[in-house]
This record gives structure tokens, C-alpha cells and sequence, in this order.
């Protein structure tokens, strides 16, 4: 499933451009799994106007099971209420 997973994320950069959806990328600041950065190229990438990246330092991948969740999930709630 690595290689599945990782060739669906080369093809999502890819089509950044062309994508014009809601898009909400919520990241931990400190995940140890995913580089943050590659969420902030493909929120740099994607040409959508309506595009929401919240970082959160000092989380890390499951940032909905972290100490501090209510802020992220406060940040879900406002997101999915404006849409």
C-alpha cells in the first residue's frame, strides 16, 4: 500500500493546479511522519480559491488525539460551518 499511497500523492501535486474545491489542510507543526512541507507546497501549488492551512507546532500526526485537539477541531467546526 506504500507505493499506492505515494503514487497518489505525486498525482495530487500534479493536479494541484487544475483543482478548484474547498481544500482544508490541517498539519502537525511537528508530525514525525509526514514532512509539513509538503502540505504547505501543495497548499502553495493548488490554484483553488478557497484554501484554508493551519499549522499547529508542537503536534504531531494525529492531531485530532493530541492534549491540545480542541484547536483543531475548533478550526474544523468554523471551516465546515463557512461552507
Amino acid at each position: 500500500w506504500y507505493t499506492e499511497t505515494i503514487e497518489a500523492q505525486h498525482q495530487a501535486v500534479a493536479a494541484s493546479p487544475h483543482m478548484n474545491l474547498p481544500l482544508l489542510l490541517q498539519v502537525g507543526g511537528d508530525d514525525r511522519i509526514v514532512d509539513s512541507s509538503t502540505s504547505v507546497s501543495f497548499h502553495n501549488r493548488y490554484q483553488g480559491e478557497d484554501k484554508t492551512l493551519h499549522i499547529y507546532d508542537g503536534f504531531f500526526h494525529e492531531i485530532y488525539n493530541e492534549t491540545q485537539r480542541d484547536q483543531p477541531l475548533n478550526d474544523l467546526k468554523i471551516w465546515l460551518e463557512n461552507r
